[in-house]
């Protein structure tokens, strides 16, 4: 009688397979999420999005979807496909550029007080934060699709 009553009948060799498989979900696990942030208070909007492109930036580096999937074969796969790279191309080049924008404006601003400098800081801020909103709604309808 197996002290584990489910796996009875189930080969030796399975069982050494998922036990191993069991050991390196434990030491490597693959289901956490590690954000780069600040030990402070973070607002859950704010994790939400750190998340959601997280998970995205790691689909593309190191699951290398472009490089073992076909993403060719039907007109939504084609779309999903485009809107991986484009998210993944706002989230790790475009959205440092425009966030650097808007702090070099703040700085200017914060050393000047000019209003020239206040007028471009709102504009700046709500683009990154559409932008923002709008990839976070791209990747949300790929979902289904972010598996190799």
């Amino acid at each position: 009688m197996s002290i584990f009553p489910e796996t009875r009948g189930i080969s030796f060799i399975y069982k050494l397979q998922n036990w191993w498989d069991w050991l390196k979900a434990w030491r490597y696990p693959s289901n956490i999420i590690f954000l780069d942030i600040s030990p402070t208070w973070c607002d859950k909007d704010e994790l939400i999005r750190l998340a959601v492109f997280k998970l995205l930036v790691d689909f593309v580096e190191k699951e290398e979807p472009f490089k073992y999937t076909d993403w060719t074969t039907d007109e939504g796969i084609i779309k999903a496909a485009e809107a991986i790279k484009e998210s993944y191309k706002w989230i790790t080049k475009d959205r440092a550029v425009a966030k650097k924008k808007y702090e070099h404006n703040l700085h200017k601003w914060a050393e000047t007080k000019s209003k020239k400098y206040w007028n471009k800081l709102l504009p700046s801020e709500e683009f990154v934060e559409k932008r923002d909103q709008e990839i976070l709604l791209k990747i949300i309808e790929i979902r289904g699709y972010l598996w190799v």
